[in-house]
């Protein structure tokens, strides 16, 4: 596991690229989703030092999502706020359906940093 330097809020203009790319192939590598979703201040380019990274993790898992998000954050090595939030696949299309308008924000600005073959 690659530990990536992140200076702290007052000494920081963002969080460094790496470190955002290090969580995602973390996340990739340990838990196989089908997609990754980088949303927010980050996705728009505009993140300010204090801004937290927000990831939406869409996949299938037998347990409840929230057990399954707070299971992935306890695998990352993170030093650095992370908003992270997990649908699956089913929950997903029914809050598309709903006309949700979060997630249809999250689907239109956020930025695919990941998709797995099982997409």
């Amino acid at each position: 596991m690659t530990l990536i330097e992140v200076p702290t809020i007052d000494k920081r203009e963002r969080i460094p690229q790496e470190a955002i790319d290090e969580v995602v192939r973390q996340i990739a590598e340990q838990f196989r989703p089908q997609k990754i979703i980088i949303f927010g201040s980050y996705a728009r380019g505009n993140p300010r030092p204090e801004s937290d990274v927000d990831i939406l993790v869409v996949m299938a898992t037998e347990l409840k999502e929230s057990q399954q998000s707070l299971l992935i954050r306890h695998h990352l090595n993170l030093f650095f706020g992370l908003d992270l939030i997990l649908y699956t696949p089913k929950h997903l299309e029914e809050r598309i359906a709903m006309g949700d308008y979060f997630v249809q924000d999250i689907l239109k600005e956020g930025k695919v940093v990941y998709e797995g073959s099982n997409s």
